[in-house]
């Protein structure tokens, strides 16, 4: 739907076009948002080159220098490519870009990063909205050419893949399959065989543990888990000493058919050590 549907629709008054290439904006079905869908609109270019920047660990490449080199005509594969064999001219004009020698470190940092990518690190850096990197580390085992071929219903299968965005990452493959394409050409594909992406839950602690509860709580935000403080049915789990205690907690958990741990099953699960 363009957002001038939804201005007729609604009698909104909401700007129709993009400012920066004049293409009309859309809604993007997966987030709801409103997008503009030209693949080199010159705004998606600099946000292209800041997650290239920001996906490949390359420093120095500011707002100022990717303002300049998106003017120049340069998008993020056809700088990859010239930075994996430079010229004298290119490097060259990578420091007019920088004004000094730093256009030349970019060059030779983007160089030593251009080795065969993880399937997350490959699709992140077209930045395509919600696939980040994270979100896409999921198919880190998965043959590239594989996966470009996924439908639907296969993706549906991974953690964090539902029929919206499913649908979407469908819509983003076939959008820019020349790009992977080119992509894969110019870095290769590493397949990561025995990656394991991270499952995130959702933990509830009640009662006394072997470590007090702000301790056992920290062990799981810092590996990426979540903690509340009640029971719902987003808990995964609910960590207790004590189960057959009646409080609230215990009673909704067990309602809800929410498997209780101890704190030591708890710790085992989080790979934990009283020592470490």
């Amino acid at each position: 739907m363009t957002v001038s549907d939804l201005n007729k629709k609604h009698n909104w008054k909401i700007p129709e076009k993009c400012p920066v290439c004049g293409a009309e904006f859309v809604v993007d079905e997966s987030s709801g948002s409103i997008i503009c869908p030209n693949p080199d609109c010159e705004q998606k270019l600099k946000h292209q080159f800041e997650r290239f920047f920001d996906v490949l660990d390359i420093k120095g490449g500011g707002p100022a220098f990717i303002d300049k080199i998106v003017k120049t005509g340069y998008n993020i594969l056809s700088f990859a490519e010239n930075c994996k064999n430079p010229t004298k001219n290119f490097t060259d004009e990578m420091k007019v870009c920088t004004g000094g020698i730093n256009g030349e470190k970019i060059v030779n940092a983007t160089k030593e990063k251009i080795a065969p990518l993880e399937n997350s690190k490959l699709l992140a850096i077209f930045d395509a909205s919600g696939f980040d990197e994270k979100k896409l580390e999921v198919f880190n085992n998965i043959p590239i050419n594989e996966l470009l071929s996924y439908k639907e219903s296969k993706l549906m299968k991974f953690d964090g893949f539902a029929e919206i965005s499913s649908a979407a990452f469908v819509k983003f493959v076939n959008s820019y399959k020349d790009k992977i394409e080119k992509a894969i050409e110019i870095f290769g594909s590493k397949v990561v065989e025995d990656f394991k992406p991270m499952v995130s839950y959702t933990f509830c602690f009640t009662g006394a543990g072997c470590f007090p509860r702000s301790k056992l709580s920290k062990i799981a935000e810092d590996l990426g888990h979540s903690v509340s403080s009640s029971v719902s049915s987003k808990t995964n789990f609910v960590v207790s000493d004590d189960t057959d205690s009646t409080s609230a907690k215990m009673v909704k958990a067990k309602k809800l058919g929410i498997p209780v741990i101890s704190s030591r099953e708890f710790c085992e699960m989080m790979n934990y050590e009283e020592s470490t």
